[in-house]
C-alpha cells in the first residue's frame, strides 16, 4: 500500500520497468532518477510492489545511519557518543517514519550524509579513488532531490582552502564535475519539460518571490520555526547537553563566555520575532506549527502540545547558540594554516548553502527540515562532549522514551493504511467493480485515477494543489459505490468475516477495515 506521496514515486518506477524509460510522474516536483533506478533494481530482485520499494529505502536509511556514525567517529567522538548520536537520528520521528516510505526525504538525507562522509575520507587521504566514490554518492543525492546542489559550493570552498596541497586541482575536478553535470541535468529537466506539479511549483515560487511582503514575512517567521523543530527532532541530545552542562564542575564563568551569552540573546530574539510574526499573521503558536506530519500531537490532548512547545522554545535558545558558536569557531580554525583538511567547513558550508533554499521555497514543511537533523547532532557533538554518566543516561533514556512514542505512531500509520488498502482491494475483487468506484482515501484515488484529475484540472493557472483535495477528491468520494471504513475491532466484530481486512498493531489492538455500501 502507498504512504503519503509515494504512490506517485511507485508509478515512476512502474513506468521505468514497463517502458524501459525514466518518466517522472506528473504529481512529483522532486526529479529523482537515481531513486527510480534504485527502486527498480529492488523490484526486479524481490518482485514488484510497495514492499520492495520500501526495502530499498530502508537500505539507504541504514547507509545514512552508518555515515552519521562514521562522521561522528572521524570527528573524534567516543564510541558511546557516536552510537548515541546515531540513535538520536534513527529515533527522530520523521527519519524513522519516512524510512518506511518510498519518498525522497530519507534517501536524500542519507545520500547527503554518505557523500559528506566519503568526501571527508577522500580529502583526508587525498585519494582519487575515494573522491570518485564520493562523487558518485553526491551525484546520486542531486539526482534524488535537486537541493543537493548545495554540496557543490562547499566542495569548491574546500578545494580553495586546500589549494596549496598536492593533487588538490585533480581531486577537486573529480569531486565537482559529476555534480555540476547532474545539476545541469536537473535544471534542464525542470525548465524544458516540467511535470504538472513542477509547473505549479514554479508558478507559486515566482509569485512568492515577486511579493516582497510575503517573502519578508516568511523570512522573519521561518528561522525561528526551523530552530524549534530542530530542537524537537534532536530533543534527547538537547536535554543531554543541558544535563552535561549542569553537572559539569567547571565554574560557570569558564563554561559560558560573553560571546555565548550574546548568541543566546540573539537566538531568543529570533524565536521571539518568529513567534510575533506568527501571531500577527494568524499562524499556529502551538506545535505543530507547520505541515505535514505532527498533527497527531492533538490526540494527546491540549496539554501535551503546549508543554512540548514550551520545552522546545526554551531549549532551542542554547541549542542555537551552540550551533552558531561552533560553526563560527570551525570556520575561523579552517582559515588558519593547517595540514588537516577543513572537513567541518565542508559540512557546515553544505548546510549553510542549503538553508536559503529551504527558507525561500514556497512550501515549508517539517519533512524538508529532516536533512538538518544529522548536521545538528554532529555540530552539537563538537561543542559539548557527553563525558558524564548522567548525561549519557539522560540521552539514552530519552531515546528509549522517544522510541516508545514514535514506533507505535509509525506502526499505527502503516497499519491503518494497510487495512484500508486491503479492504479496498477486497471490494474491487469481490464486487467486480473498478477501483474508482471505491473510496479508500486520497492515495487510492490518486494511484488509480490521477490522470482523470490532471485532465480536469490542468496545471495552467494553478498555484497550489487545493483543487485535488477541495474539488476532485470530494467528487470521487461522491461517485463511489463503496467507502472503506477503518477502526479498531469491537466486541460486535465477526472474526472470520471475509470482507474485512485486519491487522494487529504493536500495542496489541486489532485494526480492521471493511467496504461499506454507499446509500443511493
Amino acid at each position: 500500500m502507498p504512504l503519503e506521496d509515494d504512490w506517485a514515486y511507485a508509478r515512476t518506477v512502474e513506468s521505468l520497468l514497463h517502458n524501459g524509460q525514466y518518466q517522472l510522474h506528473p504529481w512529483i516536483s522532486a526529479n529523482m532518477p537515481f531513486q527510480a533506478v534504485w527502486g527498480a533494481m529492488f523490484a526486479l530482485l524481490l518482485g514488484p510492489g510497495f514492499g520492495s520499494l520500501r526495502i530499498s529505502t530502508l537500505i539507504l536509511s541504514g547507509a545514512g545511519l552508518f555515515a552519521c556514525y562514521k562522521l561522528l567517529k572521524a570527528d573524534g567522538r567516543s564510541e558511546a557518543e557516536a552510537c548515541l548520536g546515531t540513535l538520536v537520528l534513527w529515533s527522530s520521528p520523521l527519519y524513522l517514519r519516512f524510512s518506511f516510505t518510498f519518498m525522497t526525504d530519507v534517501p536524500f538525507t542519507a545520500l547527503v550524509l554518505l557523500s559528506l562522509w566519503l568526501y571527508a575520507k577522500a580529502w583526508t587521504q587525498m585519494s582519487h579513488r575515494w573522491m570518485a566514490v564520493a562523487a558518485m554518492a553526491g551525484t546520486a543525492a542531486i539526482l534524488t532531490r535537486q537541493f543537493a546542489v548545495a554540496i557543490i559550493p562547499a566542495l569548491l570552498l574546500v578545494g580553495w582552502m586546500r589549494r596549496s596541497a598536492p593533487k588538490t586541482a585533480s581531486l577537486a575536478a573529480v569531486a565537482v564535475i559529476p555534480l555540476i553535470l547532474a545539476a545541469a541535468y536537473q535544471v534542464a529537466s525542470g525548465l524544458l519539460a516540467p511535470t504538472w506539479a513542477q509547473q505549479i511549483t514554479l508558478r507559486a515560487q515566482h509569485l512568492m518571490m515577486s511579493n516582497w511582503r510575503e517573502l519578508l514575512e516568511q523570512l522573519l517567521w521561518r528561522p525561528g520555526i526551523l530552530l524549534q523543530y530542530l530542537c524537537l527532532f534532536t530533543l534527547p541530545l538537547s536535554l543531554g547537553v543541558i544535563v552535561q552542562l549542569a553537572v559539569d564542575r567547571t565554574p560557570v564563568r569558564h563554561r559560558v563566555s560573553t560571546g555565548f551569552v550574546r548568541l543566546c540573546f540573539i537566538a531568543a530574539a529570533v524565536s521571539g520575532v518568529s513567534l510575533a510574526v506568527g501571531l500577527a499573521t494568524h499562524k499556529d503558536s502551538i506545535l505543530p506549527r507547520i505541515p505535514w506530519n505532527l498533527e497527531g500531537l492533538d490526540s494527546f490532548g491540549a496539554l501535551a502540545p503546549r508543554i512540548l512547545t514550551v520545552v522546545t522554545l526554551i531549549a532551542a535558545v542554547p541549542l542555537t547558540a551552540l550551533l552558531a558558536a561552533t560553526v563560527r569557531r570551525d570556520f575561523l580554525a579552517a582559515t588558519t594554516p593547517s595540514s588537516a583538511p577543513p572537513i567541518a567547513a565542508l559540512i557546515h558550508t553544505t548546510m549553510i548553502c542549503l538553508l536559503p533554499m529551504t527558507l525561500i521555497y514556497n512550501q515549508f514543511g517539517d519533512e524538508y527540515l529532516l536533512v538538518y537533523v544529522p548536521w545538528t547532532i554532529w555540530t552539537i557533538g563538537r561543542a559539548v562532549s557527553l563525558r558524564g554518566r548522567s548525561a549519557i543516561l539522560c540521552v539514552a533514556g530519552m531515546i528509549l522514551l522517544q522510541l516508545a512514542v514514535v514506533v507505535p505512531w509509525v506502526d499505527y500509520i502503516m497499519t491503518y493504511n494497510q487495512v484500508q488498502w486491503e479492504a479496498a482491494q477486497i471490494a474491487v475483487e469481490r464486487f467486480k467493480i473498478p477501483p474508482t468506484k471505491v473510496y479508500a482515501g486520497w492515495t487510492w484515488d490518486c494511484y488509480y485515477a490521477f490522470d482523470d484529475y490532471a485532465a480536469r484540472f490542468p496545471a495552467a493557472g494553478q498555484t497550489n494543489f487545493d483543487t485535488l483535495f477541495v474539488q476532485w477528491l470530494p467528487a470521487m468520494e461522491k461517485q463511489a459505490e463503496y467507502r472503506v471504513k477503518v477502526g479498531y475491532r469491537t466486541g460486535s466484530s465477526v472474526p472470520g468475516k471475509i470482507d474485512v481486512a485486519r491487522r494487529r498493531t504493536l500495542l496489541g489492538r486489532v485494526m480492521e477495515a471493511k467496504p461499506v455500501r454507499v446509500p443511493e
